[in-house]
């Protein structure tokens, strides 16, 4: 599951050796950062580095967790857009300016290529 929101980004799964703990993984420490810190965990302590594959770091929690999370984020969504809310947001020091670019690039190629729009589109 690939998600963003106002912590970063997030690709989280099932954690290979327990279908009950999720490994919660980003390539920025930052977002791991903002999500322990949100439900309440020490990144110093549990997040993992592993600077070689293709998230740098992850944390694993129990799939409760997860679901926590992000059911606080849908029942704390408070803005009518997201693209001026991450904006300000970066102002205010929550983001860097490229992040807030590569999410300006991933709308705009949600809005050309996702919709499948005829059978030649598939």
């Amino acid at each position: 599951m690939w998600v963003f929101n106002e912590d970063g980004f997030f690709s989280t799964v099932v954690d290979r050796d327990d279908p009950t703990v999720l490994a919660v993984r980003s390539r920025d420490e930052m977002s791991i950062a903002r999500f322990c810190r949100h439900v309440g965990i020490d990144p110093h302590v549990e997040a993992v580095f592993t600077p070689e594959r293709d998230y740098q770091v992850r944390v694993r929690v129990p799939k409760a967790v997860w679901v926590g999370y992000m059911a606080s984020k849908a029942d704390g969504l408070d803005y009518v857009d997201y693209k001026s809310h991450m904006t300000e947001r970066m102002h205010a020091g929550g983001f860097q300016f490229k992040q807030l670019k590569t999410l300006s690039a991933i709308w705009a190629i949600m809005v050309d290529h996702w919709e499948v729009r005829s059978m030649d589109d598939r």
